[in-house]
């Protein structure tokens, strides 16, 4: 998932999952050296494997071609511009929101 338009984007503690305190790059946030089971990072916080993402895309894909299905994900949980295109491109033919707010 390309994010390079984001890298230089700071990240602090008013942004879910970082910790009080800290402001950080976007780009630096993997060599923080966080972990989730030792506590570095306050919850709720998602953690997305690119790899696993990848693994469920195929999955998903495979699934509707076998039903001769198409999808429109709703896209509130993830709010995530990056994975929203990400589905369009592998093959969702629009995405759904709950309210006009978070269609922007």
């Amino acid at each position: 998932m390309h994010l390079h338009p984001l890298d230089d984007l700071v990240l602090d503690e008013t942004t879910k999952a970082i910790p009080p305190g800290v402001a950080v790059r976007l780009h630096d946030v993997g060599s923080m050296g966080w972990n989730l089971l030792r506590g570095d990072v306050p919850l709720p916080a998602a953690v997305i494997r690119e790899s696993a993402l990848d693994h469920n895309s195929r999955w998903m894909q495979r699934f509707l071609a076998k039903r001769n299905a198409v999808i429109a994900p709703h896209v509130k949980t993830t709010m995530c511009p990056q994975i929203m295109q990400r589905q369009l491109r592998d093959g969702a033919w629009g995405v759904t929101v709950a309210t006009l707010h978070q269609l922007k």
